[in-house]
């Protein structure tokens, strides 16, 4: 099972990463834009595989929800409310290994005894096999 919610949530992170490509380019950075890419790749595949495990733990996606407007939001309310702060960021290929270790945190949630519960189709697909 750890092994299918792994490719699962890092495929839906991956996807995820890709979908915010448009912003990427035009909104968080103009001058830095693959780099910024890679890194909002990897921010994403981490929390998907948090927001996977917060989901299997709940069972509601609302929570999931709330999070991600939390986890978009956060430093905008911290900075009084002024969206422009996210913009004209710069990220450079030297800080991409950083992002990497900061976001094994989300990572080991992989490691979770709720990853490794056999749900209804996997135990349905082992009967069928």
């Amino acid at each position: 099972m750890r092994k299918k919610a792994l490719f699962r949530t890092s495929f839906l992170g991956l996807l995820w990463g890709v979908w915010h490509l448009a912003a990427d380019f035009m909104f968080y950075t103009t001058t830095t834009g693959p780099q910024y890419l890679v890194s909002q790749i990897i921010n994403c595949i981490s929390l998907a595989i948090f927001f996977g495990y917060a989901y299997m733990k709940t069972q509601n996606i609302w929570a999931i929800a709330m999070m991600h407007y939390i986890n978009n939001n956060f430093i905008v309310l911290l900075s009084g409310g002024d969206v422009n702060v996210l913009q004209n960021q710069s990220v450079s290929w030297m800080q991409l290994p950083i992002m990497v270790i900061m976001n094994l945190v989300f990572i080991l949630f992989i490691l979770s005894p709720v990853y490794n519960k056999k749900s209804e189709t996997d135990n349905t697909e082992t009967k069928t096999a």
